[in-house]
């Protein structure tokens, strides 16, 4: 039952000044209730489902994702012994999934808790933030595979004596095939704590990596954690500090992007981009009207060619408290400018829209694992957009969601994706209690649009042939 608002309203003519009393007549006229729209987005669910071969419920599986090629690669960190790597090749059925695991791997090691993959598919990159190191607890460290004529070949361990306990080296990596980068999100410099840095390696004409430079922002802001989120390609590199302190606002995050010579990184910023105003800046921290504490730009970044993502997903819209948001730069020449500032067209308090990015050829893919839907919370959605050609000032233009064919409550679909140019895949790590399986879900390019229309196909889950070890 609605209950009805009232208005009484007197339509007798008022009296004169100090007159004791009026009697009039009294109409009752009810007011309706404002009611929102419910706004209905176009949808598509997964062609494929890939659940974890190691059938251990609690192994976190589909904590992070990376993709190059035909090639998968999915981190379970919290599977027995230490962590674990699956490999799949997405161009086949037939063949079984791999598993990574190093040597001398520990229990509680978090192996798998960050993964990338370089963009020619030969390398690939695994962080192990809980590594002790000697007497030191949680140091981190990062593990290196190569493929050698079709086979995944173990190239080593690394670690740095720049960090010390707790620093979590590994949180979040990123590869190429002529550099790595590690971030150590807590790691103390200069005194300042959980400031954060990234360590860089540069591999050699004769194939030896050896650790290169330490990247650090400019200003040390305690508890910036910086080196959270990785971006690489080419010769640039885009780093998320989510909880610096940026125009007298806690938590409000930024995002600084490097550049890289032939032989090493420049520890410092070529520029540093924050969402103060939706403006790009250089040390400039006068306070604007779109940033808001607790946003924490810079929680994920991606970068492809003249195009950088930054989510804030933080951020908030109105009543819409932690709805989230994504700013899009682009660079012409040297110089980055904000061209779009997105947010979801459904809008919804605590969505945590823009917890992941990802470019898949000219489409942006933007995570909101929070978001209910299908009366299922935290069940989570994706967006895909895209610039409207020849739109000038650039405009973004919605084109569709990407949602399970089966919604599961808590299951936050959309924390972190990776996407080709004919590829998304989403990660659904489940319930943050590690009560609820993780799956991966493939959506495929097709003429128009991604994956299936809803309603059309009911998709079956892949649990994938027995792994081999390697």
């Amino acid at each position: 039952m609605i209950a009805m608002i009232t208005l009484i309203s007197c339509i007798e003519s008022q009296p004169p000044p100090l007159y004791p009393l009026a009697i009039g007549i009294a109409e009752i006229t009810p007011i309706k209730p404002i009611i929102e729209p419910v706004i209905t987005l176009p949808s598509a669910t997964e062609n494929q489902i890939i659940a974890s071969p190691s059938q251990q419920s609690n192994d976190q599986f589909a904590a992070c994702v990376a993709m190059a090629l035909d090639t998968l690669v999915v981190g379970a960190p919290n599977t027995t012994g230490g962590g674990a790597v699956w490999v799949f090749d997405l161009a086949t059925t037939t063949t079984s999934p791999l598993k990574l695991v190093p040597p001398h791997l520990s229990t509680g090691d978090a192996f798998g808790s960050a993964v990338d993959i370089s963009n020619s598919g030969r390398f690939i990159l695994v962080g192990a933030p809980n590594t002790n190191v000697g007497n030191l607890p949680n140091v981190g460290a990062v593990h290196l595979w190569e493929k050698v004529e079709s086979k995944w070949v173990y190239s080593g361990s690394f670690s740095s004596d720049l960090v010390s306990s707790n620093a979590l080296l590994g949180r979040a990596v990123a590869i190429d095939d002529d550099t790595f980068l590690a971030g150590a999100p807590f790691a103390t410099l200069s005194e300042v704590a959980a400031h954060g840095i990234v360590i860089t390696w540069m591999r050699d004409s004769e194939g030896i990596w050896s650790e290169s430079s330490t990247l650090n922002p400019n200003d040390l802001i305690a508890n910036a954690q910086f080196g959270s989120s990785i971006s690489l390609k080419a010769t640039q590199a885009l780093i998320g500090s989510p909880y610096a302190r940026a125009s007298d606002r806690n938590e409000l995050g930024i995002a600084n992007i490097f550049l890289r010579y032939k032989s090493h990184w420049p520890p410092t910023p070529l520029v540093q981009i924050s969402d103060t105003s939706n403006i790009l800046y250089k040390g400039d921290r006068v306070g604007g009207h779109m940033g808001g504490t607790g946003d924490h730009f810079g929680w994920s970044v991606c970068m492809f060619g003249n195009i950088a993502l930054v989510g804030a997903p933080g951020d908030s819209q109105g009543n819409y408290a932690g709805n989230g948001s994504v700013d899009l730069f682009e660079r012409e020449e040297q110089t980055w400018s904000q061209i779009q500032y997105i947010i979801a067209e459904d809008l919804e308090s605590n969505a945590a829209f823009g917890s992941a990015v990802g470019i898949a050829g000219t489409h942006f893919v933007i995570g909101a694992p929070m978001k209910m839907h299908a009366d299922k919370s935290a069940a989570g959605v994706v967006y895909v957009y895209q610039i409207i050609p020849g739109s000038n000032p650039k405009e973004e233009e919605f084109l569709i969601t990407l949602v399970p064919a089966q919604s599961n409550v808590h299951a936050r679909f959309g924390a972190a994706l990776a996407c080709t140019t004919n590829r998304i895949a989403v990660c659904a790590p489940g319930a943050q209690d590690l009560s609820t399986p993780g799956f991966i879900y493939i959506f495929n390019q097709s003429e128009n649009s991604w994956g299936v229309p809803s309603a059309v196909v009911d998709p079956v889950v892949a649990f994938m042939q027995p792994a081999a070890k390697q």
